[in-house]
């Protein structure tokens, strides 16, 4: 019964995925076009070479349960410093861009949730008027969380390395094809509630796609894509899983009215081991700005995917989250904020003692900013709570933070 209901719950959040992604979706057809090259915008240029330092000041504040703890809440005053650079050369119709990010991550009195972490990712890209090839490399060490999960920080790299290129066959029509390899590689030692996480989650994914692109307006461009994916674990082989994708995708211009990207696509995982089942469903990725005033803004946030768990019962979960954003100008340059977010953990058991499970995390809160010229200083209040029919994962924590961002 439980299993049933669970199930029953999953395609409701799945029609309420589609829903939202097409109502979003139909309004990409009423912009107007602007530039979105970063060697246009970036603030320092010196002929083929661009430069867009930032630094960012986040998390300032309180955070009331540093741990996620449902019994023993540990309270820290934390500050994260985050530099970034994005440098570039281009050249005719020859592009490079490097993104540099570093992150500090500061704790007052819990030393050991202090962390260094960075980020590096280079792209770069030849385009000619119908035929465009790209390659693509990064790499990230970090010890900030993975997600909603794994509720330490656990140090982990995730190197990627990536081809493709993209065909003129029409106008405005491009075949496009491309492959990937990611890894997620934890370091030896880490543990989560007595579980190795490399032992758990170490994996490599290879993928191949092909897919039509096509130039709606110069704002809007659609892409129709279908994927294979290898997934295969170091370790714990039982997650292996070959899985077929199919997608497609909206991307708006940032500085149109509707701006961002939105994408719905139909996953078919296939286990490669007998005890795991198989999953076939929607899948989202909506991340949406609207200006419906020139002093109001909303922002709208829609995923849905399978994410690989760390417990031995669970080989993984369909996470689905929700979340919205509205931000009111109020007078000059201050502004307010709201905020909530809900995200499901709907877990997938191996055949045997494991029962139906569900977790659930919500997020709210508020703030006000303040923007002076390009820099924003803001102040901002949020609650956490995450309900599980595990009494152990059941938390929740209040942080109160500010933030700094400033481009040079």
């Amino acid at each position: 019964m439980l299993l049933t209901l669970s199930i029953a719950a999953s395609r409701r959040r799945g029609a309420i995925v589609c829903l939202a992604w097409a109502a979003l979706a139909a309004t990409a057809f009423a912009q107007a076009p602007t530039p979105t090259d970063p060697a246009d915008t970036a603030r320092i240029r010196s002929g083929p070479f661009f430069l867009q330092p930032t630094v960012s000041i986040t998390n300032a504040g309180v955070d009331t349960n540093v741990f996620d703890s449902n019994d023993q809440p540990e309270r820290d005053y934390t500050i994260t410093i985050v530099p970034a650079v994005l440098t570039g050369f281009r050249a005719g119709p020859a592009r490079l861009t490097v993104l540099d990010r570093t992150e500090y991550v500061w704790y007052q009195r819990l030393r050991s949730e202090r962390s260094l972490n960075g980020a590096v990712n280079g792209r770069f890209e030849v385009r000619w008027n119908r035929f465009r090839p790209w390659v693509q490399a990064a790499a990230s060490t970090t010890r900030a969380r993975s997600g909603d999960e794994i509720d330490v920080r656990a140090r982990r790299s995730s190197p990627l390395y990536a081809a493709g290129a993209e065909f003129g066959i029409a106008s405005r029509t491009w075949m496009t094809t491309e492959v990937r390899r990611t890894s997620t590689i934890y370091s030896a030692g880490e543990e989560f509630l007595g579980v190795d996480l490399a032992q758990a989650l170490n994996n490599t994914t290879d993928s191949a796609a092909v897919g039509l692109k096509l130039e709606l307006t110069p704002l809007t461009t659609f892409t129709l894509l279908g994927r294979l994916e290898r997934v295969r674990f170091d370790r714990a082989t039982f997650r292996d899983s070959d899985n077929y994708i199919v997608t497609g995708a909206f991307a708006l211009d940032p500085d149109a009215l509707l701006a961002g990207q939105a994408t719905v696509g139909y996953r078919d995982l296939r286990a490669k081991s007998a005890g795991v089942p198989d999953f076939r469903g929607v899948t989202a990725s909506v991340n949406l700005a609207y200006r419906a005033l020139p002093s109001t803004r909303f922002g709208v946030t829609v995923s849905r995917d399978i994410a690989y768990s760390f417990e031995d019962l669970y080989p993984y979960y369909v996470t689905t989250n929700v979340a919205v954003t509205a931000t009111q100008r109020i007078v000059g340059p201050f502004e307010v904020v709201g905020r909530a977010r809900r995200h499901w953990l709907d877990y997938r058991r191996l055949e045997g003692p494991a029962s139906a499970r569900t977790d659930r995390l919500d997020d709210y809160g508020a703030g006000i900013g303040f923007r002076f010229g390009i820099p924003r200083l803001g102040f901002d209040v949020e609650r956490i709570e995450r309900r599980s029919p595990l009494s152990s994962r059941q938390y929740q924590g209040t942080r109160y933070f500010g933030s700094l961002t400033y481009e040079f």
